[in-house]
């Protein structure tokens, strides 16, 4: 794994370098896009399904392609360079808060320690064009999503998406039957909240669950960190306030390198941190 060295403990988060995975292998005979549209539910009964398990501190039920159980990238599985399936994606310009690649919004929920909220799409069908018209581009909809979330919207009507090995995958072992389908997971792919279909009269409904979901997340996070104090994680400070949850690995002088939460390796200095951090990190100094 490349690193990258911090010149302040306050830019840890934002500064964090994923694994680099190469350019995928595209198939030589590339699947036919599915445009079949989810099983609806009967009027007023959307299928919504909130998951309240807390997942451990080495989740092995990781949905994501490119990201491994504890979340870092998986090198054997090469799923970040999608750069071929981004410009041709059909895009309503009332959602352009909604990434378009995969690659940039796994890497921003990691590094921000947000929800991930995966739209799976087909513009071509009507019920993807209600879920847009209707919640997506509601100030509701945007107002409770704006601080919790990152948006990734994959829409399965562009041929070069459909076609793609990494989204075909992903699309697969996200277990999406039809669209719209709507998934929030935490950044390591642990699935928080799942809605299939959609009807204009549900959007309340869908407003409230991912309201839910917020705050079921709060509790797994929590839960993920007692878990992984044990294993040498715990909350740092900078001088200036600033906190990242991550574990010492080295100590080189004054230079030390930690790994976040979702498994990401950085560097800082231990000038940069807390006094009370920097008599932690003496405590720990074998005796001369």
């Amino acid at each position: 794994m490349r690193t990258m060295r911090i010149h302040g403990f306050g830019a840890i988060v934002g500064g964090l370098l994923l694994s680099a995975c190469g350019a995928l292998h595209q198939p030589t005979k590339p699947a036919p896009a599915d445009a079949s549209p989810s099983p609806v539910p009967a009027a007023g009964t959307p299928d919504i399904a909130l998951n309240t398990a807390l997942p451990g501190a080495s989740q092995a039920d990781s949905m994501i392609p490119g990201v491994a159980p504890g979340g870092s990238a998986e090198a054997a599985n090469p799923a970040y360079d999608l750069s071929s399936v981004e410009s041709a994606q059909t895009w309503h310009p009332q959602l352009n808060n909604w990434r378009r690649s995969a690659e940039d919004a796994i890497k921003e929920a990691r590094l921000g320690n947000k929800l991930l909220l995966i739209l799976f799409a087909h513009t071509h069908l009507e019920l993807s064009q209600q879920l847009e018209a209707t919640l997506l581009i509601s100030p509701e909809f945007r107002k409770t999503v704006e601080k919790d979330f990152v948006l990734l919207r994959l829409d399965y009507s562009d041929s070069d998406t459909a076609r793609s090995a990494y989204y075909q995958g992903m699309k697969t072992r996200l277990k999406v039957r039809g669209f719209p389908t709507l998934i929030a997971t935490l950044p390591n792919g642990h699935e928080v909240l799942r809605c299939t279909g959609y009807q204009p009269e549900w959007k309340s409904r869908y407003l409230t669950n991912i309201k839910t979901c917020i705050e079921n997340s709060v509790k797994m996070k929590e839960h993920r960190r007692k878990q992984m104090q044990a294993t040498g994680y715990r909350l740092w400070k900078d001088k200036n306030g600033a906190e990242v949850f991550a574990k010492l690995n080295q100590v080189d002088a004054n230079q030390l390198t930690l790994t976040s939460e979702w498994g990401d390796e950085f560097h800082t200095f231990s000038t940069r941190l807390s006094e009370a951090d920097q008599a932690w990190i003496e405590k720990q100094r074998p005796p001369s």
